[in-house]
């Protein structure tokens, strides 16, 4: 079974969520422009033996690329050169994961994690539910 790691990449905060042994939760989120951001996520990378990473990729409701996507990009390439070639990054629509994230996640998990963990979260579920 894979132990997957889903990114929500924001401008301030990277929610993370992960799934693994057939539980998925939310993280703590990282805050991305800490001195020691990539250190940390490379740090969960390891110790939750990761071999997928789900990104979500925020497109509009009209189904365009914007500012925020070109970030992702970015992120998603340099991500890349700080793993090992058999990890697989995907990206995956992000439309309503915050909304649902708000409007549902937050009742249940309250204020222990932050919408961007919760979003994460939302985007690991979308995922796994896809995959049947």
């Amino acid at each position: 079974m894979s132990n997957i790691l889903a990114i929500d990449y924001g401008e301030k905060r990277v929610g993370i969520a992960i799934a693994k042994e057939g539980f998925i939760f939310p993280r703590p989120h990282l805050e991305r422009n800490s001195p020691s951001f990539w250190k940390d996520l490379i740090t969960i990378i390891k110790k939750e033996r990761i071999n997928k990473i789900i990104v979500g990729y925020p497109i509009t409701l009209k189904g365009l690329h914007g500012r925020v996507a070109n970030l992702v990009d970015e992120f998603v390439e340099t991500l890349r050169t700080q793993l090992p070639k058999d990890i697989d990054v995907i990206l995956l629509d992000e439309r309503y994961t915050s909304k649902i994230a708000r409007d549902m996640l937050a009742d249940i998990y309250g204020k222990q994690y932050s919408i961007d963990s919760l979003a994460a979260l939302e985007l690991l579920r979308g995922y796994l539910g896809s995959e049947g």
